[in-house]
């Protein structure tokens, strides 16, 4: 393989890797809603102190939520920019699909991997949340460059 290959490989896919590295690290009991909870509940309970426990709970799980979308709205984001690979085409509906078809597949080995983590569970409606996080990305990101 010629250097300037492996370069490109870096630095292109090379961030795609470090974020689903850094994924597979959220995925164990380091990142489980019991820890977690340590010190987001706190801070909820910091800007909301009248909040019921109920409520805690709720706003904890809606933060762990919206941390599936931004997770896997980055993965798609930077798959798409590692399969464009800096090419001067702006947006192919192709790469987005590849985009998708990638962050979709990994967001089920990311859940089949909790699965094995004994405070956590693999979960199908975390996948769908994760495949809606890079939809959304990808759509944005179609919107835009067809703007632009």
């Amino acid at each position: 393989m010629s250097r300037r290959l492996c370069v490109r490989l870096l630095r292109y896919w090379g961030p795609l890797a470090v974020w689903l590295a850094a994924i597979f690290f959220f995925s164990t009991d380091t990142m489980s809603a019991p820890r977690t909870s340590r010190f987001v509940e706190p801070m909820i309970r910091w800007l909301l102190p009248d909040a019921s426990p109920e409520t805690v709970y709720v706003a904890h799980v809606a933060i762990r939520k919206c941390g599936h979308l931004a997770e896997y709205a980055l993965v798609a984001l930077l798959t798409f920019r590692a399969i464009r690979s800096g090419r001067a085409e702006r947006f192919r509906a192709s790469w987005a699909g590849w985009a998708f078809a990638i962050a979709a597949g990994y967001a089920f080995v990311d859940e089949f991997h909790q699965s094995f983590v004994s405070t956590r569970s693999g979960s199908l409606g975390d996948v769908a949340i994760d495949a809606a996080g890079a939809a959304l990305a990808l759509l944005a990101l179609a919107w835009w460059r067809r703007k632009g």
